[in-house]
């Protein structure tokens, strides 16, 4: 079984409404900081693959919202890989919020492995071991949860 990685930040003021609470289209850009920060930590990103004229598009995000963030909140995003395919990988998450101790939200986030044309391919082989890294099964999740 893996490991779940985990990426805390403050939320900054720019991602609040008037009210400081954050705005729901910021809540992608929070995974996907960190999944670039877990791709980091196997030393990979993006540019790399950029280079090689390799696009990791994403093709589907869900997210179910149970409790807001506001301005200055330390956060901590949880995601792991709860599925590994030929040409995609599915990150699941959790966005908690470590100021009330409340789980803000989670989701998941389906990326694909394509060249730049669109046209899906085997993903890389250095990005699946980094995912491998981080893979949990969802019946290893709820048997431990």
């Amino acid at each position: 079984m893996g490991e779940k990685f985990r990426y805390r930040f403050y939320v900054p003021f720019v991602d609040t409404d008037a009210a400081g609470v954050v705005h729901f289209s910021n809540y992608p850009r929070y995974v996907e900081r960190t999944e670039e920060e877990l791709l980091r930590s196997g030393n990979l990103n993006y540019r790399v693959f950029n280079e090689r004229k390799i696009w990791l598009p994403r093709v589907e995000f869900f997210i179910q919202h149970l409790s807001p963030l506001r301005h200055n909140d330390l956060v901590e995003v949880v995601m792991w890989i709860s599925e590994i395919k030929e040409k995609s990988v599915r990150y699941s998450f959790e966005i908690h919020n470590l100021y009330t101790n409340k789980l803000s939200a989670k989701g998941t986030l389906t990326v694909v492995c394509a060249e730049i044309n669109g046209r899906a391919i085997a993903c890389p082989h250095e990005l699946v071991e980094v995912w491998k890294k981080y893979h949990i099964e969802e019946k290893d999740i709820i048997e431990n949860y």
